[in-house]
Parts: C-alpha cells; sequence; structure tokens
C-alpha cells in the first residue's frame, strides 16, 4: 500500500506494507484516510 499528496511539491509514497490482506483493506485505506485528513486540518491553521 502507497501513499502519496498532490501538491506543488509532491514528494516520493512510502511504502507502508508489501501486501494487505483482504480482511485488512477498509481498515487500512480508512486509517490513510484519517491521516490525509487530519493533515488537511493543520494546514489550516
Amino acid at each position: 500500500m502507497y501513499l502519496a499528496g498532490l501538491s506543488t511539491s509532491p514528494m516520493m509514497a512510502q511504502t507502508l506494507r508489501d501486501f494487505v490482506p483482504v480482511e485488512d483493506f477498509i481498515k487500512h485505506c480508512e486509517a490513510a484516510l484519517r491521516v490525509f485528513n487530519r493533515q488537511d486540518e493543520e494546514r489550516k491553521s
């Protein structure tokens, strides 16, 4: 699973896991979205 941002200065994505079992996939996606949303809130302040 890879994560990266789309900004004016993009960075290379970091590998979190090489393989995510199907039963854990939704949990990993939700966690990534929580981190992304938190980052957005921190940029505003």
